[in-house]
């Protein structure tokens, strides 16, 4: 099964159409770069976003979301933010953060303020736990 991800201009009416067509109960993270704005739908299965796998991780609070993501050695997200803070916890693997160049190894953090501009290079085969908090 794929999922199907929607990419707009980050305008406000976009941003208003985009959100209309999911449904209510559904969570998405929005990634907002320079040129674009992707709103991925989470979902309890494995879906796959940019050269990541995604599968959301069910929590009983209505301002929190988690997702389990998983990327090979040499995958990169480029520099983006969200609109929600993110706390990105490493269970597997090593990552670098491209803006400060920090590397984060299995069993650390690190954590992104809201509207906090960053990319991540997975530097070896990876597992994150990430939580987003409005």
């Amino acid at each position: 099964m794929t999922t199907t991800t929607t990419t707009v201009t980050p305008t406000r009416e976009k941003l208003k159409e985009v959100r209309s067509k999911i449904s209510k109960k559904s969570k998405e993270v929005t990634i907002i770069s320079d040129d674009k704005m992707e709103i991925i739908p989470m979902e309890s299965f494995w879906q796959e976003f940019q050269g990541l796998e995604i599968k959301e991780i069910e929590v009983d609070c209505k301002d929190s979301l988690m997702a389990t993501i998983k990327a090979k050695k040499g995958t990169v997200l480029d520099i983006h933010y969200h609109l929600r803070k993110e706390v990105v916890y490493v269970v597997s693997g090593k990552i670098r953060e491209s803006m400060s160049n920090e590397k984060v190894l299995r069993g650390n953090t690190i954590t992104f303020d809201k509207k906090q501009k960053h990319g991540i290079e997975f530097l070896e085969d990876t597992v994150l736990m990430v939580h987003w908090i409005n």
